[in-house]
Formats: C-alpha cells, structure tokens, sequence
C-alpha cells in the first residue's frame, strides 16, 4: 500500500513509488487534512507569513484565508470524489466532516452544515470589510509563486522535504491563476488534485470575480452621485451663468465628461490597487530573496516617477482640452438638433454638418498629441526596464558566481522582476486614464463647487435669519405692493453696458401698469429683477417694503407669476404641465379650475386624452394660441398676487389673442399687473403707463395723460395708428378691386383709429 493505511485519524507521509491509484486518493485529500487536522502545520504557514504570528489581526485575517482554502478544497474533493470509495465511509471520519460550533472560531468538516454555516457566517456585519480584507490577501498570495518556483529549483538540486513543497505548491496553485506556476506543477509535480486546481482555477475567478462586481458596483454609484451633484449644482445658479455658459456645454459635461471620470477612475482604479498590492508584496519579496539586487532595482523608481510627473501634467492638460473641444462639438450638434426646423428651412444641412466636423477635427488635432505623448512615456518606460533588466542580470550572475546569491533564489528574483514590470506597466497604463479622468474632472467639480451669485435658497443664504418664508408671512398679508428705488443694473455677460439707469417707480397694491417703449429699452429687464434672476448693481427691488432677495425663493414664485412671449411647455402631460412646480399634491379639479380661468378647459376636453394629453416637446403638439392658454392657467393654479405679463399676445393671431386677452381680462382683479407690450389695444387699457427708453424712465401716467403730454409716448401712439390705417387702407382698395362694394371712405377710417386716442382709460376692476 503506496503510502500506508489511509486512516483518518492518522496520517503518514512517506513518499512511495508503488500503487498509483492509493497516492491519487491522497494527493486528492492530503491538503485537507494538513491544513483541518495538522496544527503544526498551519502554524508553520503562519509564521512564514506573519511576522508576528502573535497579533491579533494578522492571525485572524490568517484564520479568514484558511477557512476560505478550506471550503474550496472541500468542494473540489466533493465534486470528483465518491465518499463511499474511502474506508470510513465518508460520514464518520473527523476529515471529511465540517461543523462550525458555535461558540467557537475553529472550523470542523461536516458535509451537511458547510454551505449554510459559511453563509451564515459570510452575512455578519463585518462581511463587506472581511471581503475586502480577503480579497487584499489574496492578492498578495500571488506574489508567492515565483518564490516557490525558486524553491522548485532549489529541490531539483538538493533532496528536501518533498512532502512540504507539495503542499505548499498544491495551496498556493489553488489562488494563482496567471502566472507560470501552473506549467512548472504541471511538468514536476504530475498529480491530478494540483492539476485539478490549476487548470479549473475555480478560487481565482471566484475572486476576480468579487473584485470585478464591487468596482463595477461602486462605479455604477460614483456616477449617479456625480451627475446627481453636477445637476443640483447647476440648476442652482443664476441665471447670468446661463448666459454666459452655453446649454451644450452643460450637457456635455453631464453626459460625456461624467462618464469618462466615473468609468476611467473606477475600472483603473481596480487595475491600480491590484497592482499596488501585488507590487508592494512583489518588493517584499525581493528584498528577502536579495537586499543588493532590489536596491538595484529600486534606483530605477526616481528616474520613472519624475518621467511619469512630467507626463500627466502635460498629458492631463490635454486632455481637459480634448474635453473642452468636444463640449463645442456637443454644443454645435444641441443647437442645431433644437432647430431643426431652422436648419430645413434654410436648406443649411451641409454648413451644419461643416461647423460639427470643423468642431470635431479640433478634438482630434489634441487626440494625435495625446498619442505622441503616450507614445514617448511607453518608449522611456520600456527602455529603462529593459535596461535594469540586463544590469540585474549582469549582477545577479556575479552574486551567484561569488557565492552571494543561489540559482534558484536567483531565478525566483528575476521573475519577480518580470512581474513587478509588468505591474508597472499596467499602473502606467492606468496613470495614463487617471490623468484622462483628471481632465475631464475639472470643469464638473469647477461646476459643483461654484457657488451661484444669486442665492436662491434658504440654506445658500449668509443671513438665513433675514429671509422671509411662508412660517413668517402669511399668504393673505402679501398685497403685492412694487417698488423699485434708483435700480442700476446690468447684465453679467455685458458688465459695461447698464440696461437700467437710476430707474424708479411703484406699482400700488391691485393696480395694473403698463411698461412700454422702444425695444431694447429695458422694460423686460424689471421683469427679470423683480423674479430676482439678476441683483441689480444699485438701489433696491421691494415686494411689500422687504427686497425681493429676502424672500424664500419658493415662497416667492409662489405669489409672483410670469406669463412670457413664448411660454416653455415640457414633453409632459397638459395636467403636468399646468401644475408644473407644484409636485404630486396638486389635484386635477385644480388644475381644471386653473384651466376654465385661462379659457383652456374646452379645447382640452375636446381632445382624445383629454388632460393626459401629450404637449410635446416644447409643446409642439399645440397651436400657438392653445399654449399660451396653457402658459396663463400655469400662471394663475397658484394664485399669484404679483402678475408678470412680457408680450404675452404679441405672437398670436387676431382671433388667438381675443380668446387669450379674455382669459387675462377676467382674471385681474385682486392682483398687482405689470404689462409688457407694444400693443395700443393691450397698453390703453392700464391704470398708468410707465415709458423706459435707454434704460430711464421718461414718462408716467394714463393713457389719456400721456396723449395729451405729446411726448414719447404719444409719438408711439401715433405711429402704430398711421400702421394701422395703412394696413386697412389697403384692405379696403383690396376688397373694392374685387368687387365686393365695400364702402368705406379712408377719411372715415382715419377718423375711427384716431378716436381712439381720446379714450380715456378705462378700469379693468
């Protein structure tokens, strides 16, 4: 019998040469029992890799590996084994059963209890960390292998204690799966169970595996995170930085930018801390095989790092360029797809496509100097391994000539060597799209640290005891009273040029005023400080005496309302769109209340999905006249006391602007009115009337008051009516070329426009 009585209570090892199948069957369960039942053994291993196999923490992270080994053998010996071929039966023998007591940190086999005692003992809270820890330890075992190769050669000269080698080879094969060890056991050791571990490599993927999963995991989370905090910075900030920072830059550095940090730090950051370890393992290593040859090696570290510090400053610099370029190409391609409706009626496919390609080609004139650079940083790389490699050699070869050094030992190093250069080059490789990432970064986090000029929040306030929110003021104490007080403002994009210049008036609690002027003048400018977008350079905005910029900035959108020109609907639903702002709370008798006072409720009902209905992307799917409609009933669900209305019938048609004016009229009352419009049938029906031309204020009062002043306004007036008539005018030599008898003199029609001017204004309450 090849190696004695297989008896389970007893093992003895003594290599024989007879009975081939009896030295199969313990090569399959020897490692097992030496690791379960030969304490001897298992301290041995323990001092060997600790230090100090005293302290608490190595030895239970030792521990943690070898119940790990354990289970793996153990399912390896379950798969190919009957455990009925073994002469106790498989069932009452200490070596082929495992049990996990309790009250006790030692592992015992039982083949009943394995799998749910490692599960159970796998889900304590220190699980994460353990597994961290494991996969660390693992990491560094590699770095074992090439000191065990040495050890082969050693054992091919000199007769050792076989049955040690074996064991250690047959433990070690089971973690490593890239390096040459498997070809060396293969060739020497010709026994199945290391063959088997080798070749399956089952531990191996299980841990590339776990690593694989944790940094995809964590680079999955580091991306949401980023763009979250990305977007909740920028959607922040006033709205000068949207005047200066364009949409497809933004959107750039939310998509492509973010990607390229999260996806790059995080895979080469698996890469890194692998090789990290291994390296740091590799090093110790060395320095215990030879002090002289790793001083030797480490000369080379300065010389790489300074060369690797010049590269990423270059390398990073180029790559935030890359970025910036592409954001250009992003924002070419963002502003034609918005108009595209532009961009066909034009004709102009071809130039757009031109402007992109130009954009493109830039980021690709950066691309080719990022690959010279690279292309220098591997070839210096190389050169100076490939150059320690033949000093290592020509000096390894001396110390074994003079005795110094043994072959073996010798070879073990300059494998270690091959490893810790290819370690290198992959932490290369990595430093390479660290510094990509670093680049790409800098405009993200220069986006999420910016603070917003204009603080729209509570808690981006310095003085969150001076802002006024709805606890402190109730809705019905808010009359609506305006007033701006000597405003200088201008524009963060045109610092020099002020819009506003020493601008002062009020608007009194109820009162509908109308600003008008020449465009340009800077009539929407006081709609834009009183929604608080921009601080004026000088004076004051105040709501109800308190400025604006003390008010909540919910609170205040909540009692002022803005109905613009061209309203922005979103690719929502119409209910979405109305209460847009209001979140899930509103209710859609609401929004049809608010929608019956914008004369919008009919036409919505009359469509198939009713309030479900699509909008569109910016509401397309609506007519003009509909949308704006839909603009004023948004408006008007959260019973605003202040009313912004900048030019909101100048786009429609005749009819449109009858329905939306009516819808406007009837919902005045009770309410502070500012009106921005060129229209004389919209203007001459306000309380007061505020002329602003270059930035001032030229004239106030009614409409009444300002005919008669024959000042700025009056020439307005004057103008419009002389447009107007000349349209009719022409209507009517239209109508009475084709016969249709109209008879209406010119004088006559000349006469009833300018009657017009003698109307004194009429109240809206």
């Amino acid at each position: 019998m090849g190696y004695g009585e297989r008896s389970c209570d007893g093992i003895d090892l003594h290599f024989m040469e007879d009975n081939n199948a009896d030295e199969d069957d313990w090569l399959r369960s020897a490692p097992v029992k030496f690791i379960s039942n030969d304490i001897s053994f298992r301290n041995r291993l323990k001092r060997f890799f600790l230090r100090n196999p005293s302290t608490r923490l190595g030895s239970r992270i030792f521990d943690l590996v070898i119940k790990f080994l354990l289970c793996f053998l153990y399912i390896i010996r379950v798969e190919l084994d009957d455990p009925q071929s073994y002469a106790c039966g498989g069932m009452d023998c200490s070596v082929h059963n495992l049990t996990l007591p309790k009250d006790s940190d030692e592992m015992v086999f039982s083949s009943n209890a394995i799998n749910w005692h490692v599960l159970v003992w796998v889900r304590r809270p220190l699980a994460v960390w353990v597994l961290q820890v494991f996969l660390s330890v693992v990491t560094l075992v590699k770095a074992c292998v090439e000191l065990y190769i040495g050890s082969k050669v050693r054992h091919m000269s000199h007769k050792d204690d076989q049955r040690w080698f074996h064991i250690r080879v047959s433990v070690f094969s089971a973690i490593d799966s890239n390096s040459i060890l498997p070809t060396i056991i293969n060739r020497f050791i010709r026994s199945k169970f290391s063959a088997l571990l080798v070749d399956e490599k089952i531990l191996p993927e299980i841990v590339s595996g776990c690593r694989g999963w944790c940094f995809s995991l964590a680079m999955a989370r580091l991306g949401i995170r980023v763009r979250n905090r990305l977007f909740g910075s920028v959607i922040e900030q006033e709205i000068g930085f949207f005047d200066k920072v364009k949409t497809g830059d933004i959107t750039s550095r939310l998509t492509s930018d973010t990607t390229v940090m999260t996806d790059t730090v995080t895979l080469n950051m698996n890469i890194f801390t692998r090789n990290l370890i291994l390296g740091v393992g590799i090093i110790v290593f060395m320095f215990k095989l030879s002090w002289r040859l790793s001083l030797l090696t480490l000369i080379a570290f300065p010389i790489v790092l300074g060369v690797s510090k010049v590269y990423g400053e270059y390398y990073r610099d180029l790559a935030s360029k890359v970025q910036d370029a592409l954001a250009a190409a992003n924002n070419v391609a963002e502003e034609a797809l918005s108009a595209i409706r532009t961009v066909r009626s034009f004709a102009n496919e071809d130039g757009e496509k031109d402007r992109y390609r130009t954009s493109l080609h830039k980021a690709y004139k950066i691309n080719v100097k990022q690959a010279n650079v690279y292309a220098g940083y591997v070839w210096c790389t190389q050169l100076f391994e490939l150059g320690l490699t033949v000093a290592v050699l020509y000096y390894g070869g001396h110390l074994v000539l003079t005795k110094t050094l043994s072959g073996g030992n010798l070879v073990s190093f300059i494998l270690y060597q091959m490893q810790l250069g290819n370690c290198i080059d992959e932490i290369g490789e990595v430093f390479t799209g660290l510094m990509q990432a670093a680049g790409a970064s800098e405009k993200v986090f220069e986006y999420i640290d910016r603070e917003p000029v204009v603080k729209n929040t509570v808690k981006d306030r310095m003085d969150t005891e001076s802002v006024i929110g709805q606890s402190e003021v109730e809705s019905d104490k808010i009359s609506g009273l305006i007033e701006f007080k000597n405003v200088t403002f201008a524009y963060p994009s045109r610092p020099d040029t002020n819009v506003l210049k020493n601008v002062s008036f009020t608007v009194q609690p109820g009162e509908v005023v109308a600003l008008v002027g020449p465009s340009g003048g800077g009539k929407s400018s006081c709609i834009n400080l009183l929604e608080h977008y921009y601080e004026p350079i000088t004076g004051q905005i105040l709501l109800d005496k308190k400025p604006v910029k003390e008010y909540d900035h919910k609170f205040l959108h909540t009692k002022i309302s803005l109905v613009g020109q061209e309203p922005v609907l979103y690719a929502r639903s119409i209910k979405d769109n109305i209460g847009y702002g209001l979140g899930s709370d509103v209710t859609i008798e609401t929004v049809q209340q608010a929608a019956g006072m914008a004369n919008a409720h009919e036409f919505i009902m009359e469509m198939e999905k009713q309030y479900v209905t699509e909008a569109g992307e910016k509401g397309q799917q609506l007519s003009g006249g509909q949308k704006q409609r839909i603009a004023i009933a948004r408006a008007l669900i959260r019973k605003p006391v202040v009313l912004l209305l900048d030019e909101a019938t100048s786009a429609l048609d005749s009819e449109s602007e009858h329905v939306v004016q009516q819808a406007i009229y009837k919902n005045l009352k009770g309410r502070s009115v500012i009106i921005i419009a060129h229209r004389l049938s919209t203007v001459e029906k306000a309380d007061r009337i505020i002329v602003i031309d270059k930035g001032c204020v030229i004239e106030e009062g009614s409409h009444s008051e300002l005919l008669r002043n024959n000042g700025k306004y009056a020439s307005l007036v004057q103008r419009q009516l002389l447009q107007t008539e000349d349209e009719v005018e022409d209507r009517v030599i239209s109508l009475d070329n084709d016969g249709l008898g109209v008879g209406i003199a010119k004088r006559d029609i000349g006469l009833h426009f300018r009657s017009t001017c003698l109307i004194t204004s009429s109240s809206w309450h």
